[in-house]
């Protein structure tokens, strides 16, 4: 009889496998990690603060600061001030970070469909609201 494997122990193993397909590609496009979820943020919400951005990503904002530098550097974001208050900066994306956001939408959709090709479209739907419903009640994120 096989080992049965905890809820954190699968859910982990399928994002590691996520993450080492998506990884490859995103590198491939010119991206690094962390760089995709903030121009998924920016596309949801664009022309918000980096504080705004960092509790949409989960991550300090610190983390976000360094990340945002580099997409700066490459174009794929940009600031302003804002008109108010000096110390608060609008982060808004660029044309260039907008192309970079589609093919990155793709590359999830690719991998997703890969992963669940298993599954049939009611599955699919199950595993979707269960993921959905736990992420609900214990990390209210959606």
């Amino acid at each position: 009889m096989k080992n049965k494997k905890s809820f954190y122990n699968l859910i982990l193993m399928l994002k590691s496998t996520f993450d080492e397909k998506i990884y490859t590609k995103t590198l491939e496009i010119g991206l690094t990690m962390g760089q995709p979820m903030i121009l998924e943020c920016l596309m949801q919400n664009n022309n918000i603060i980096q504080k705004d951005i960092a509790k949409y990503c989960k991550k300090k904002e610190t983390t976000i600061g360094l990340i945002l530098r580099g997409m700066e550097k490459s174009g794929l974001v940009q600031k302003e001030k804002c008109n108010n208050d000096k110390r608060c900066v609008y982060i808004s994306i660029t044309k260039k970070g907008k192309e970079k956001a589609l093919k990155m939408k793709k590359i999830y959709e690719e991998v997703e469909k890969d992963i669940a090709s298993c599954l049939d479209e009611e599955e699919k739907n199950d595993f979707e609201n269960y993921l959905k419903r736990m992420i609900n009640e214990n990390l209210e994120v959606i």
